[in-house]
């Protein structure tokens, strides 16, 4: 049954456009994103480390040169990507 929701979701999703979303969602999404690269951007620079610990561990991970961590200056796997922008954000 979830491989039906999950596939479900996904066709509709990818046959969404743009032009079928409200303005208003359009607007708050952007917002949304905007806040997130600003908060990953300032957290490489936090006093604390904390930023800097998680881009050189993602970065001594190694990984196919897929996707950029923000604020390291490489490239590293999707996942490997995604679990360092996400704990930046």
């Amino acid at each position: 049954m979830t491989e039906n929701l999950t596939r479900i979701l996904a066709e509709k999703l990818t046959a969404t456009r743009v032009d079928d979303l409200p303005p208003d969602a359009i607007e708050v999404a952007r917002q949304v994103l905007l806040d997130a690269l600003g908060v990953s951007v300032a957290g490489t620079a936090e006093p604390s480390g904390l930023g800097r610990i998680t881009i050189d561990y993602t970065a001594s991970l190694g990984g196919k040169a897929q996707a950029s961590v923000i604020g390291g200056g490489f490239k590293t796997s999707v996942p490997n990507a995604a679990y360092a922008n996400g704990t930046l954000c």
